[in-house]
């Protein structure tokens, strides 16, 4: 989405989380017809934009656990924070919703909450824009087809992209084993056995990523995926055994500051590049998800982001790892 500044807006150190709370208090402007405003209550949410994208009701673990965890929602949103603090007036911003399965039916909403959000205001001192396109994703900035622009009635369908298409495009060009160079631009945070995790090895990221994954084709995606099918212990098995080769990384914070100056909401993860060595191809196309998706805490605020280089790989050697029979699904994992 491409706005132009009408006033000069400045953003706290996070921008996507500023720019969350503002846009998820405009969908829900747009969506909600009922006068009590609650969800639970609600007779038309399956039908709502907001209900859909925003308040995905948590995940049940089974009849034989009470215990829930919390659900992904369907979107992404990135805004480049290293971008600058302050957007003067006239100055265009440009920033990334990436709606993922049934999240994608609900885009002309996302629009009308991205127009409604620039008329109030954005950041301290509540700065307005204007939307004034809307792309679809491409490899370049210039490729994606424009589904709005400003003063359209309406907003085009966009060309949905499947997972096994993206997936399909890595497998023509890349190696059945590959060394992987991550650099991540957001900070990453996830727990292992209840701990931050600060040196990152390859498993915790598969982890979480797995866990991800699944919990958004389970709720989100039109097909279930049936968790019998996928051997996830021996997975988890292969991805210990890929070696870190260089790592320089740092635990990075981020604040987000209201309006009166103070901290509010503190937000911090690792930062920084590694380098993993010989990783088979069932965790390169998970990664070529992941730039997608994102991974660990408030993916979907845009934590988590990072790009991927891969290369024919090196001599380094994965130890073997011997298949075990039982079987399990990715939303057992301890990282999250």
């Amino acid at each position: 989405m491409r706005f132009r500044c009408d006033e000069d807006i400045g953003f706290p150190s996070f921008k996507g989380f500023s720019i969350y709370k503002a846009f998820v208090a405009a969908l829900r402007e747009c969506s909600c017809v009922m006068p009590h405003a609650q969800c639970a209550l609600c007779s038309v949410r399956r039908s709502c934009a907001y209900f859909g994208l925003c308040a995905t009701p948590p995940i049940h673990r089974g009849p034989e656990s009470p215990e829930t965890s919390s659900a992904p929602n369907p979107f992404v949103l990135r805004f480049p924070e290293d971008g600058p603090e302050i957007y003067r007036q006239g100055r265009r911003m440009e920033g990334e919703w990436i709606l993922v399965g049934g999240g994608v039916r609900f885009l002309p909403k996302v629009v009308d909450a991205a127009r409604l959000m620039g008329r109030r205001g954005l950041g301290q001192g509540a700065g307005r824009c204007t939307l004034r396109e809307v792309r679809e994703l491409g490899r370049s900035p210039l490729e994606g087809a424009s589904l709005y622009r400003l003063g359209d009635r309406g907003v085009r369908p966009p060309e949905l992209r499947l997972w096994k298409d993206l997936l399909r495009e890595f497998a023509g060009s890349g190696p059945s084993l590959g060394d992987v160079r991550l650099r991540l631009h957001t900070p990453l945070r996830m727990k292992d056995r209840g701990k931050l995790v600060y040196d990152l090895e390859f498993h915790h990221l598969v982890r979480v990523l797995f866990h991800r994954a699944f919990s958004l084709a389970c709720i989100h995606a039109p097909v279930s995926p049936d968790p019998g099918a996928f051997d996830f212990e021996h997975a988890m098995a292969l991805a210990a055994r890929v070696p870190v080769v260089r790592r320089k990384m740092h635990w990075k914070d981020w604040s987000h500051e209201i309006q009166t100056g103070k901290t509010g909401l503190m937000l911090g993860g690792v930062v920084g590049k590694v380098t993993f060595a010989r990783v088979p191809r069932m965790f390169l196309e998970l990664l070529a998800v992941g730039e997608w998706i994102h991974a660990g805490k408030a993916a979907g605020l845009g934590m988590g982001g990072y790009t991927m280089k891969v290369s024919p790989a090196s001599g380094a050697r994965m130890g073997k790892v011997r298949r075990k029979a039982s079987r399990g699904s990715p939303a057992r994992g301890d990282l999250r």
